[in-house]
């Protein structure tokens, strides 16, 4: 019963207890906070009149504003009454204002009881230009005449797009002057320090050239942009007389200071060296600041500002951070960035909580800004900092780089001296390349000359020391050559399967000559039938020469040499080549590998042969040892690497099989004189050398002879020759130059090219090969080695003429998928002929001007194909036509003739007769 008492008394007295909560304005006073005295009705539809609020219409109640701070809505276009009682006790010539300092509000709607009992309606906010506001001040301001000791109702109408708290508070003017001249004092310091160092960091970048003072400087001109729009400044300094650019203002330099906060901080971080993968979480950063400042363009809607509220927040919680992550990895200017950015992050959010209406503190009004200036204290301490640690960081890469440098200039003076040594040891195979080529020719014409002499004259003692010193010469020169190409390191290696012992009883056979005239004793001694080896031989063969060549050399008549092969291991095989020769003296032993160093002065000797010995059984993996006294003898012992397989099948050493030998000559015919010999060209510079040649070829070809590369290409395609002869190097266009011209060319491609040349390495002869040369003779040659091998590619020509001759009416050689050169010159032949068959005037001639080639380059290039002429090719295309015709048609047999280009019946039948062997009435029939 007593609560129900309670309740009955509190609902009677509440409206009387209620109407006497009164702002009361005292003359001593002159600031007075309202929101004690609030009352607060929220109209979420923006459909209630004042008229409505006045009759208390259904569903209007106003409630107590119970908190005891700053009243706040937080972002939201809902519209706000606020209604509070006053009575004015003071002077009665005191004057007062009514502040609201949010100078975010839209639309403010003041509505003031006059004595009369009416309402005075006024209007502010920043959707009115500030040239038209009642007062012309930074807050939103009116003036408030109230009678002396009277209750007067106030009420507020409020709408915005941002933030709404509502400080509202009545001054007297006096007081509300020096309160905002102190105001705008401290905002005068603010923006004070803001631009000393926007000046201060913008002189560092013009000095210093380091970018991050520009782009710091830029972030704090966009914040110093966005507190002024943020406080009221814009709007009475900016924007006085539009309204609509200042709304879409602020969020624009939100986003604005947000792009460049992103960007300071990737350059400040060092985000590519520091937070690798992190570079597309900044590019997405900056992405919605761009896309902020875009859309503030077209609208300035509370979910704009909400948006812009919580991106600036992630924003900034994420590049603290990243500030942490750089700071612990050892970049000490980021710590002063991390404390930078927690004092943003506290302004940040106590600024945040309070304009959503979630937390009030008492610092709200000023959290951002205390903030943001430590914020920019904390990241000009920072930037010095770093500037700092990239200048410590810079000198000592500048003593690693002087460092480097001098390593640098000592690994160039080494490279200098090695590409040196390289150019060195080119120029040497050069030279010795060069110097033996033009031992060579002379060589080959000697040699070449002693053997015509002793076909002649017969062998004589003359003759035989002529040959054995020539072959020395050659022997030393090919000695040298091969030093020259290990030098520079161009000496491959390419083994074969050989048996060992039967490969060095044919290299003892080739020096009984030697021995037996020296009345020495030379023989092989092994316990081993076979022994396999895999190795190069070419080289193998110079090392067991000049070991051989030395024993016999330095043996005297009577004496003994052995050649000794026994295995100590199954890697590795020994080969021993003792004499009873002179031996060498014990101060000589230790140069005994030197090149050109001689040890027995009096026996000659270039010095080159044991030098070249042991480098080559070194190149093979082996070594060399000797021991040697003093009128005794000496041993030389090679050690070769050995894995004693024995292979399956004859892949021993081989000669090379050639094709039998065909001396049957061509009969020529008398369209073309001088035919009766098949024609060789011969390109060499050396005239004694051609001369040989010439000499050696003359009774049974018809030679000619050019003295360079660009000669010998325009004669082959003048006279179509049958074989050309060709050196590697000529002046003007070398041996390789020749073939590849003549093999890729229709009026020769089918001419064999024998390539005689003293460039003996595997690789020229290789290079040779690939230009499509027939065959490769190196000098000095034998006149019957070349005389074979010309024979047998003649041969081999002879072999190819059969079966283009059976080819030429085959249509199915035309769709080969890559035809020859020779098969395209047939098919054109075939192709012009066929389309001129019928005409009885188209002779040899104009076929040779529609194939645009001389009479005697189709003449030759089809003899050497074919083994016709081209009028006998016509006329057995007309004869092949006609036999089709006479089997295919019932043309009369003149009609056929005629049809086939051939008028006379008479001729016609004689000669079909004479091919197929029937009459063509026969041939009909059957």
């Amino acid at each position: 019963m007593r609560w129900i008492l309670l309740l009955l008394f509190g609902i009677i007295f509440y409206p009387i207890f209620g109407q006497n909560q009164v702002l009361e304005l005292e003359s001593q006073g002159s600031a007075y906070p309202v929101y004690p005295f609030l009352y607060l009705f929220n109209d979420s539809e923006g459909k209630v009149t004042f008229s409505m609020i006045l009759k208390r219409d259904q569903g209007i109640n106003f409630e107590k504003y119970k908190s005891n701070g700053v009243p706040s809505f937080g972002y939201s276009r809902d519209v706000h009454w606020l209604r509070f009682r006053v009575i004015n006790r003071a002077d009665i010539d005191k004057k007062w204002w009514l502040e609201i300092n949010n100078t975010h509000i839209d639309d403010l709607q003041l509505y003031v009881q006059q004595a009369d009992g009416r309402f005075l309606r006024r209007q502010s906010g920043d959707l009115i230009p500030f040239n038209q506001r009642e007062i012309q001040l930074r807050p939103l301001l009116f003036k408030l005449d109230l009678p002396p000791n009277m209750p007067v109702d106030v009420y507020l109408r409020l709408v915005g797009s941002q933030d709404m708290n509502v400080p509202i508070v009545i001054y007297d003017q006096t007081t509300h002057w020096s309160v905002l001249a102190y105001k705008n004092f401290l905002w005068g310091i603010f923006f004070g320090i803001l631009c000393i160092i926007v000046l201060y960091h913008l002189t560092l970048y013009f000095i210093l050239k380091d970018i991050t003072y520009l782009l710091y400087s830029l972030y704090i001109g966009s914040v110093a942009l966005m507190e002024l729009g943020f406080e009221g400044f814009s709007a009475q300094y900016l924007f006085y007389d539009s309204p609509l650019l200042l709304n879409h203002s602020h969020v624009l330099l939100v986003g604005l200071s947000t792009f460049l906060a992103v960007v300071l901080s990737y350059q400040f971080l060092d985000v590519s060296k520091y937070l690798k993968g992190w570079e597309i979480g900044f590019w997405g950063a900056m992405a919605v600041a761009v896309f902020m400042i875009v859309v503030s363009f077209f609208t300035h809607d509370v979910w704009l500002n909400i948006l812009a509220n919580a991106v600036v927040t992630l924003i900034a919680m994420g590049l603290f951070g990243a500030g942490v992550v750089v700071w612990r990895r050892g970049n000490r200017a980021a710590l002063f960035y991390v404390l930078s950015w927690t004092s943003m992050q506290f302004g940040v959010i106590i600024s945040t909580l309070f304009r959503l209406g979630i937390w009030q503190v008492p610092i709200h009004d000023a959290s951002f800004q205390i903030g943001t200036l430590f914020q920019i204290l904390f990241l000009a301490v920072g930037i010095g900092a770093r500037f700092k640690q990239a200048y410590d960081e810079r000198a000592a890469l500048q003593a690693q780089l002087l460092t480097q440098q001098k390593q640098v200039s000592e690994t160039a003076l080494r490279l200098q001296k090695v590409e040196y040594q390289a150019q060195l040891n080119e120029f040497k195979t050069r030279f010795y390349t060069n110097i033996t080529h033009e031992f060579r020719t002379p060589l080959t014409v000697i040699l070449g000359m002693t053997e015509q002499l002793k076909k002649q004259w017969g062998t004589s003692d003359t003759l035989t020391v002529i040959r054995r010193n020539g072959e020395q010469l050659l022997n030393l020169i090919n000695q040298l050559l091969e030093l020259a190409r290990m030098d520079s390191k161009v000496l491959p290696l390419r083994n074969k399967n050989l048996d060992l012992i039967s490969f060095l009883s044919t290299q003892i056979q080739a020096f009984e000559g030697v021995a037996a005239a020296k009345k020495i004793n030379i023989h092989l001694r092994t316990d081993y039938p076979a022994l396999w080896l895999s190795i190069d031989d070419e080289k193998l063969q110079s090392m067991i020469t000049n070991l051989l060549s030395n024993a016999l050399k330095f043996s005297n008549e009577g004496g003994m040499v052995e050649v000794n092969v026994h295995s100590r291991t199954n890697t590795s095989v020994q080969v021993d080549v003792t004499d009873s020769g002179v031996g060498i003296k014990e101060e000589d032993m230790p140069y005994i590998f030197d090149r050109f160093y001689q040890a027995n002065h009096q026996r000659g000797g270039a010095g080159i042969g044991m030098s070249l010995t042991k480098e080559l059984v070194e190149l093979l993996g082996g070594s060399i040892q000797v021991w040697s006294q003093a009128e005794i003898g000496t041993t030389f012992r090679l050690t070769l690497p050995f894995k004693g397989t024995i292979p399956s099948g004859d892949e021993g050493l081989q000669a090379s099989q050639l094709l039998p030998i065909n001396h049957k000559k061509d009969a020529e015919e008398v369209e073309i004189k001088n035919e009766e010999l098949p024609q060789v060209l011969v390109v060499e510079d050396s005239t004694d050398l051609a001369h040989y040649l010439e000499t050696c070829l003359r009774d049974r070809y018809e030679v000619k002879v050019a003295s360079d590369g660009h000669a010998g290409i325009r004669d082959a395609f003048e006279m179509i020759p049958d074989l050309v002869i060709t050196d590697v190097m000529m002046p003007k266009a070398d041996g390789y130059e020749l073939c590849h011209t003549l093999k890729n060319d229709e009026r020769t491609s089918h001419v064999p090219i024998i390539m005689l040349t003293a460039k003996v390495a595997y690789e020229d002869k290789l290079q040779g090969l690939q230009q499509g040369v027939d065959a490769y003779l190196t000098k000095p040659f034998y006149e019957d080695e070349l005389l074979v091998v010309i024979e047998n590619l003649l041969q081999v020509r002879q072999t190819l003429k059969a079966k283009y001759l059976l080819e030429i009416q085959n249509t199915a050689s035309e769709a080969k998928l890559e035809p020859t050169l020779e098969d395209a010159f047939l098919l054109r032949i075939k192709q012009i002929v066929d389309a001129r068959l019928s005409d009885e005037s188209f002779d040899n001639q104009q076929l040779c001007e529609q194939m645009n080639l001389s009479r005697t380059q189709v003449y030759r290039k089809l003899k050497a194909l074919t083994d016709l002429s081209p009028s006998d090719y016509i006329r057995q295309q007309r004869l092949e036509k006609a036999a089709v015709l006479l089997l295919t048609t019932d043309w009369p047999i003149a009609e056929v003739g005629m049809a086939v280009g051939i008028g006379d019946a008479n001729y016609f039948a004689r000669i079909f007769t004479k091919q197929y062997h029937l009459t063509p009435s026969a041939y009909r029939k059957k």
